[in-house]
C-alpha cells in the first residue's frame, strides 16, 4: 500500500526560519553583552590596580625621602663634605617639586592634545633652568617630583679619615661591589650627633670605602672625630609623565639620578597615567602638621614641607571600555568626554603622604657646590 508523502509548506519554513533567527539573535545578544560586560569589568579592574599601585610606589619613596641619619633634632644641620655638580643637585633638601606654568584645571584638560617639552626650560616653575636636570622630556601640563630616598641598607663604620671610611665588611650588603662599573654613591654618615653628606668613589670588599678626592672639601675632617657612626646611601629619583615611543598615550616614568648629577635611563613605571599633580603640605608655624597645601611654585621653604598630596588621573588602555563615554572628576573639577568617540574610563586617585624624615632643607655648613 502506498503511503502518502507530505512536505513542509512554505509558511511553515518561513516560521521555522524566523524562530531560528530570533533564537540566534538572542544568543548573539547575550554573547555580545557578556563580552561588553567582561571588557568593562576587566578595564575597571586594571584601572583600579594601576591607580593603587602608582600611589603605593610614589608613597613609599616619599616616606623615605629627607633622611638625615639618626639625628633627631630638626634644627641639626647637615654638613656638606662634598662639592656637588651644579646648583640643581641638592640632596640635602630631600624633596623638591616643579609645577607646569599656566595650568588651568577649570578649563579642558586637553587630553587629546598632549605633547612633551624639555624640563630645563621656564615651562616648569620655579623657573630657573639651572635648578633642573638636563636631558629630560616631560609631558606638558604635569608636575615633576624629585626625591632623595634613603636605601634600606646600613653600613657600620669602624673608623674614618678625610678620604676613606673603614667599615665592617659584613654590613656592606646592598652596597656596590668591587667589580661594579658604577660605584659612585652619595652617603649620609651619622653618629646621632652629626650627619655628613659625602660622595663615595669606590667600595672594596675588604671593608674600605674610598671617598671622591676631587669633590671632597675640608668639612670631611669631621669624619675623623665621629664615634660609632653609620652610613646610608641616598638615591635621587625623579617622577614625571612622558609619552612612550611605542604608544601615543602617556605613562608614569622614573629616572634615577647619579651621584655626579647625570641621569640613568628612564624606566616606565606604569602605563595609563594621564595626569600627575602634587600639592605640598607646608608647616609655616613650626607645628608637626601642615597648615597649608600649595603648588611647587608657591612653596616658601622646602625645609617646611612635611607631607605631599598626590593626584593621579588614570585611564583605561582600551578606547572602547564602555559603550558611552562617561564624565569624571579630577583635581576639584568635573570633566566630560571631549568627543563621542572617547570611550575611555578615567578615575582620580589621591592620597596624602607624610614624610617620616621631616628634617628637609637642613642648614648647610659646608662649602657650596660650584
Amino acid at each position: 500500500m502506498l503511503r502518502l508523502q507530505r512536505g513542509s509548506l512554505l509558511i511553515e519554513m518561513m516560521i521555522s526560519s524566523l524562530i531560528g533567527t530570533l533564537l540566534l539573535y538572542g544568543a548573539l545578544s547575550v554573547l555580545l553583552n557578556s563580552r561588553s560586560s567582561f571588557l568593562t569589568r576587566d578595564s575597571l579592574s586594571r584601572i583600579e590596580e594601576r591607580g593603587r599601585l602608582a600611589l603605593e610606589i610614589l608613597s613609599e619613596d616619599i616616606r623615605m625621602s629627607g633622611y638625615k641619619g639618626c639625628v633627631s633634632s630638626d634644627a641639626q644641620s647637615m654638613v656638606q663634605a662634598v662639592n656637588l655638580s651644579g646648583s640643581w643637585m641638592q640632596p640635602q633638601l630631600g624633596i623638591r617639586g616643579w609645577s607646569y606654568a599656566g595650568t588651568d584645571f577649570k578649563a579642558s584638560l586637553g587630553i587629546y592634545s598632549i605633547s612633551e617639552g624639555g624640563f630645563d626650560t621656564t615651562s616648569w616653575e620655579p623657573h630657573a633652568a639651572a635648578d633642573k636636570g638636563t636631558g629630560v622630556d616631560i609631558l606638558r601640563g604635569n608636575d615633576v617630583l624629585e626625591l632623595w630616598v634613603a636605601e634600606p641598607y646600613v653600613m657600620e663604620i669602624t673608623s674614618a679619615t678625610q678620604t676613606q671610611l673603614n667599615v665592617d665588611p659584613s654590613t656592606m650588603t646592598g652596597f656596590p661591589e668591587a667589580g661594579d662599573t658604577d660605584q659612585e654613591r652619595l652617603l649620609v654618615v651619622s653618629d646621632c650627633a652629626r650627619n655628613i653628606l659625602v660622595k663615595a668613589d669606590s667600595f672594596k670588599s675588604s671593608g674600605t670605602v674610598i671617598l671622591d678626592p676631587a669633590n671632597t672639601n675640608d668639612q670631611s675632617l669631621q669624619l675623623t672625630s665621629m664615634s660609632q657612626s653609620q652610613a646610608v646611601m641616598l638615591q635621587g629619583r625623579m617622577y614625571y609623565l612622558d609619552i612612550p615611543s611605542t604608544r601615543d598615550r602617556p605613562s608614569l616614568y622614573r629616572k634615577d639620578i647619579n651621584a655626579d648629577g647625570s641621569f640613568k635611563n628612564a624606566v616606565e613605571v606604569l602605563p595609563g597615567v594621564l595626569n600627575l599633580q602634587f600639592l605640598y603640605g607646608e608647616s609655616t608655624n613650626s607645628e608637626l602638621s601642615a597648615n597649608r597645601y600649595v603648588e611647587a611654585s608657591e612653596v616658601s621653604d622646602w625645609s617646611k614641607v612635611i607631607s605631599i598630596r598626590i593626584f593621579l588621573l588614570v585611564e583605561t588602555e582600551a578606547d572602547n571600555a564602555v559603550p558611552v563615554g562617561s564624565d569624571f572628576h579630577y583635581f576639584g573639577n568635573n570633566y566630560s568626554p571631549e568627543n563621542t568617540e572617547d570611550k575611555h574610563v578615567r578615575r582620580q586617585y589621591t592620597t596624602t603622604v607624610a614624610l617620616r624624615n621631616r628634617a628637609l632643607g637642613l642648614t648647610i655648613t659646608g662649602a657650596p657646590g660650584p
